[in-house]
């Protein structure tokens, strides 16, 4: 079951990173767009 959560930590910090990614590219499309 261990195994099962690490599976679980990695999907979450996936999650985290692509959200930051998606943020960060919503700022650049704002700056663009001014």
């Amino acid at each position: 079951m261990q195994n099962l959560g690490n599976c679980k930590n990695s999907y979450v910090s996936l999650l985290q990173t692509v959200a930051k990614s998606t943020h960060i590219e919503e700022k650049l499309m704002k700056l663009a767009m001014h």
